[in-house]
């Protein structure tokens, strides 16, 4: 920005949900900035003898499938150059698959960051990432062509905060469980069934999203009858089997939907959405303790941090200065969570609620009916312990509670029982670490190996004993 001093002065400020797909689109938000500079009103023209002007610009957006940072620079007068750089500093050119790339991690990440995020994590603003008919057809588009290519799924899930593929089985992709959610908020089912049928001639795991649109419409899914074509790939990935078995699940077949859950936690040992249904499956089946130890070994979510760590890999640095402008950026969703935490503030004791344990193990709506993502990283944590909070409601709900604590005591090992054990085999190994572990070896040798559970707490840890 060049104004009435003689040096420039730098602004910066962050975006979600911009159209990144070429020069033109990247020449179109500078152009959108440029028409945002506020003119000098009658006062402020009696003092200052000149206004600001947007001399130069850059616009930096980061492609995780190639790992290097897209950017953008804008002269005034002149045009916009854009390139490519890589981790050693190296400027590359920009190739039409890395502007597809670019697209669809920008709309990516404008879906997975609810207005709740941006509200706490600092001065962000969002835009709609499909505005237009014409801008979601080049993003259905460039989603295709990356699956066909093998750009996708990439790198996405293991540089992702969630690394346990969310809590359903239309949540196990990334990419996939964005355009679903951009379906969703619209309520676009039939659009979603035959954009998803489409993609799973390249990619067999969008057979459980057009799957789940079809449910939404009211009609049988197809995917457990064999109606849709999926490839030999199908057969070993753990999204399409986990799809597969909750299909078998909901018809009552308990037993084949337990086999096909445990052929994907072969393939994926920590995907939480295998091991929540696999809890499902044995509570169908009153197999309870089983169902507790499946529950137990769900991974574990993130840990809830501030949101301006969950937006921001490295701290922005501080501004030399800041702007206020005269008509700040209306955002409907940012209104309604000011509304909504206003609200909840004028209620007597309403700060005390959120330090309770069910703040967190419910979220304020239900699973999948949400406008945001259950997976977006501040909401994944409450969604996980919402969906075993369910399961442990089931379980009480087929028994009772005097039923569940009792299963539970003899499931557990509970550090209480622990401390408090005067068995000859625990006191022996108090007295003797190294002799009361001969002979835990030496009867395990005669008796063989057996699954023990421990627990610290009320959160217990499933060992698996190995046979010496």
């Amino acid at each position: 920005l060049l104004g009435s001093k003689p040096e420039a002065e730098g602004y910066y400020h962050h975006v979600l949900g911009r159209d990144v797909s070429s020069t033109a689109a990247m020449a179109g938000y500078f152009a959108l900035l440029t028409a945002k500079v506020e003119p000098l009103s009658v006062l402020q023209g009696l003092w200052l003898s000149s206004e600001w002007v947007i001399q130069r610009g850059f616009y930096c957006c980061y492609d995780p499938l190639s790992q290097m940072d897209l950017r953008c620079e804008l002269c005034v007068p002149g045009g916009v150059v854009a390139g490519c750089v890589d981790a050693a500093g190296v400027l590359h050119d920009v190739t039409p698959q890395q502007w597809m790339q670019t697209q669809v991690c920008s709309f990516v990440r404008a879906m997975l960051y609810n207005p709740e995020m941006r509200l706490n994590g600092g001065s962000v603003i969002a835009y709609d990432p499909c505005p237009t008919a014409a801008i979601e057809r080049l993003l259905l588009s460039s989603v295709v062509a990356l699956y066909t290519s093998g750009a996708l799924p990439g790198i996405l899930h293991h540089i992702h905060i969630e690394q346990g593929c969310g809590v359903l089985p239309e949540h196990m992709d990334l990419v996939l469980t964005a355009l679903w959610q951009h379906f969703k908020r619209r309520q676009r089912w039939q659009a979603a069934a035959d954009f998803f049928r489409q993609l799973t001639e390249v990619h067999s795991p969008a057979a459980v999203l057009v799957a789940a649109a079809t449910r939404m419409q009211g009609v049988p899914s197809g995917l457990l009858h064999g109606e849709m074509m999926l490839g030999n790939s199908a057969a070993h990935d753990p999204a399409v089997l986990v799809g597969l078995a909750d299909e078998h699940l909901a018809t009552g077949q308990a037993d084949a939907a337990a086999d096909l859950v445990r052929e994907a936690l072969r393939v994926s040992p920590r995907c939480r959405p295998a091991w929540l249904l696999l809890a499902r499956c044995f509570l169908a089946q009153q197999q309870y303790a089983a169902a507790l130890v499946a529950l137990n070994v769900v991974p574990t979510p993130p840990l809830p941090v501030a949101e301006v760590d969950l937006l921001h890999v490295v701290p922005p640095p501080p501004p030399k200065a800041t702007t206020n402008p005269q008509a700040v950026l209306y955002d409907g969703e940012l209104e309604a969570v000011r509304w909504q935490a206003a609200e909840e503030a004028t209620l007597d004791g309403s700060r005390l609620l959120a330090y309770l344990p069910g703040a967190i193990l419910v979220n304020r709506e239900p699973l999948t009916l949400s406008q945001h993502s259950d997976t977006s990283p501040n909401r994944i944590t409450r969604s996980v312990l919402a969906a075993v909070y369910n399961l442990l409601q089931e379980f009480v709900s087929q028994t009772s509670w005097d039923a569940f604590l009792e299963l539970r005591s003899r499931v557990f090992l509970m550090q209480h029982d622990a401390v408090h054990t005067t068995s000859p085999r625990a006191s022996s190994m108090v007295a003797s670490p190294k002799e009361g572990v001969r002979q835990q070896q030496r009867q395990q040798a005669s008796e063989g190996s057996s699954p023990t559970v421990a627990a610290q707490g009320s959160a217990a840890v499933v060992q698996q004993q190995q046979q010496p």
